[in-house]
């Protein structure tokens, strides 16, 4: 998704990776110093102020500022809506962790943001073709063997008729658990993602003004309340099969169709025609500054501002509300 996104927005984007610890900060540091943010991995099972018991390595953070007195950084995370102090030593054991899904090998990315932004529609459309590609040409990222895409859903849907007799006991309490977690938090902003995804082109279709965009938006709209409510009903105190074959079952079944649904409208904004607006009637800027805060230096501070300087979310270096 990092390369992606910066391929789309012009961002210069380098991946770099190292077992080395030493080596691995002076990447962090150097940027800092420079006065740039930087993307890093983490396992997030190691950053103290998640208090998660599950690991995972492609966690990521952004690293903001360092204090080399107090043996601290500060990261923002999309899990807190404040930035996060944390030591010097937590985070080099978040970037050295070997678990699931990879090594995260102090990997962390170097990001040169243009001047100016390319053309809003062109981005939207690029963004939501990729997209489209990933619901319907999906490469499996897990194994050949895994449902992805919209057949995922499908298939997903499908997996719970088996559900009670695959869970026996107590493991479907646990199943069930781990679904609303995985829909509602694990960094998801709630419905799958498809909550930040209608954000996403509620805000660009405002800003172009384009109904194509706006009826995708809705549809993404009703794609996360569905995803949510099926989280939602998988909790609760009813015995487990109750809330699987009651609940869960009936609500997801809608699923595959809204899934395809919003392929299909994601698509439709994926084939617009380019502008017919000057590129500065639809640009987005980014705006960047750097704070002094408690004594600590927090570079990169980002947030966007649409035509017209509408203000818009605040910026994501690996975003998902963005084109």
């Amino acid at each position: 998704m990092t390369e992606q996104f910066s391929a789309n927005l012009g961002i210069a984007e380098e991946m770099r990776c190292t077992d080395d610890p030493v080596l691995g900060w002076e990447w962090v540091r150097d940027e800092l110093d420079a006065g740039r943010p930087v993307l890093c991995w983490a396992e997030m099972a190691e950053l103290p102020y998640l208090r998660v018991k599950m690991r995972m390595s492609r966690h990521d953070i952004v690293v903001i500022g360092y204090d080399d007195d107090a043996g601290t950084v500060v990261v923002v995370d999309n899990d807190r809506a404040e930035s996060q102090t944390i030591g010097r030593d937590d985070l080099a054991r978040a970037r050295s962790a070997v678990g699931f899904p990879m090594p995260t090998r102090h990997t962390c990315f170097r990001l040169g943001f243009p001047d100016a932004l390319p053309d809003l529609r062109m981005a939207v459309a690029r963004a939501c073709a990729e997209a489209v590609h990933g619901m319907s040409d999906p490469v499996p990222s897990m194994g050949p063997t895994a449902a992805v895409g919209a057949a995922g859903v499908a298939a997903f849907v499908a997996d719970l008729d088996l559900w009670a007799e695959q869970f026996p006991g107590a493991a479907l309490d646990r199943a069930l658990f781990s679904l609303q977690v995985f829909v509602e938090k694990a960094g998801t902003g709630g419905g799958l993602f498809r909550r930040l995804q209608a954000d996403f082109l509620a805000d660009v279709g405002g800003w172009l003004g384009d109904p194509v965009v706006l009826e995708a938006a809705q549809v993404y709209r009703r794609l996360a309340e569905t995803w949510s409510q099926t989280a939602a009903a998988a909790v609760g105190p009813a015995p487990a099969v109750d809330r699987l074959l009651a609940a869960v079952r009936r609500i997801a079944a809608a699923l595959p169709a809204l899934e395809l649904d919003g392929v299909r409208k994601l698509a439709a904004v994926g084939q617009r025609p380019g502008p017919d607006c000057s590129v500065a009637a639809a640009t987005v800027e980014l705006w960047r500054a750097d704070l002094v805060v408690d004594g600590v230096r927090r570079v990169g501070v980002l947030s966007q501002c649409g035509p017209c300087r509408v203000l818009g979310h605040p910026g994501e270096l690996d975003g998902d509300e963005v084109a």
